[in-house]
């Protein structure tokens, strides 16, 4: 089968392997017959074993066999650049190694190792020939041309960090500016002078109506044994003074002298200290305001 119609068929095969891998491929060429596939298989998962040491995702010579074997088994058992390089666009491949190996007489057992890049360019080789007492003894030579192979193929980049999204802060309110603290001044002594109006008040009343009292008392005690009217029979008729009246000028006479004293006392002026202490508060907006008083 030609290259282009391997390529269009392995194009349509599913994946499962991870993006760009650096893949194995061991041919089984048809002329070759004194080598199994499976001992081919083994000695191509040996050489992925070693170059999984220093590269990353290595598939495995029978997991490219396993891939590829139903879509084309021609293209199996080619082993030429030109055939593997058909292998990196369907396998998503950086790169394939190709393991080809044959036997010769005497037990001898040649082996060569080729990289290929993503173009399909051959960037390195290693070639092995020894005579070899069993299978095993292949692989043993396998791995010491994988290690050396691997020395030529440059590390790969690691893959860059997935952008971590800036974490969404909140917006916090605005502080609201501390209130300066109260301003206090030292407390300043001051004279105070003081009447009381209320108690001028009650001596006044008090006063008016003790005058009243004592008035009424005192004119009925002057009217005590004078006629007061003239009766239609032609007697007279005289006032006379009683208890009464001798209570009202009593208690009247008391009220005059209590008004008198709380008028005089509640008018009479007074001096007491007052220590004023100012403090200042803040209202906000710049105002300030506070007064203290303390007797």
């Amino acid at each position: 089968m030609k290259r282009p119609a391997l390529a269009a068929i392995l194009s349509l095969c599913p994946l499962a392997a991870s993006a760009d891998p650096l893949v194995v491929h061991t041919a089984t060429p048809r002329s070759d017959r004194g080598i199994s596939a499976a001992d081919r298989l083994r000695l191509g998962d040996a050489v992925a074993e070693v170059l999984a040491t220093g590269q990353p995702e290595v598939l495995r010579a029978s997991d490219t066999h396993a891939r590829v074997e139903t879509l084309s088994p021609a293209g199996l058992a080619c082993d030429a650049a030109e055939c593997a390089s058909s292998l990196l666009t369907p396998l998503h491949a950086r790169g394939v190694v190709v393991v080809s190996v044959a036997r010769g007489r005497h037990r001898q057992v040649s082996l060569t190792l080729r990289w290929l890049d993503a173009q399909g360019v051959v960037r390195g080789e290693q070639r092995a020939q020894e005579v070899v007492a069993g299978w095993d003894d292949a692989i043993a030579m396998a791995r010491v041309s994988a290690r050396t192979l691997l020395s030529e193929i440059p590390p790969v980049a690691p893959a860059a960090p997935a952008p971590t999204p800036a974490p969404i802060v909140e917006p916090t309110p605005a502080a609201s500016a501390a209130l300066p603290p109260p301003v206090i001044a030292p407390p300043r002594t001051r004279w105070v002078t003081s009447r009381r109006p209320i108690e001028a008040a009650l001596g006044g009343a008090l006063l008016a109506g003790g005058a009243t009292a004592l008035t009424i008392g005192l004119v009925a005690i002057a009217q005590d044994g004078q006629q007061v009217t003239q009766l239609p029979n032609g007697r007279e008729e005289v006032y006379d003074a009683t208890t009464r009246d001798t209570v009202l000028v009593v208690a009247g006479a008391a009220a005059v002298a209590g008004g008198v004293f709380l008028l005089i006392d509640g008018l009479r002026p007074r001096r007491s200290q007052v220590a004023l202490t100012w403090m200042a508060r803040p209202l906000g907006d710049g105002a300030w305001v506070g007064l203290g008083g303390r007797l």
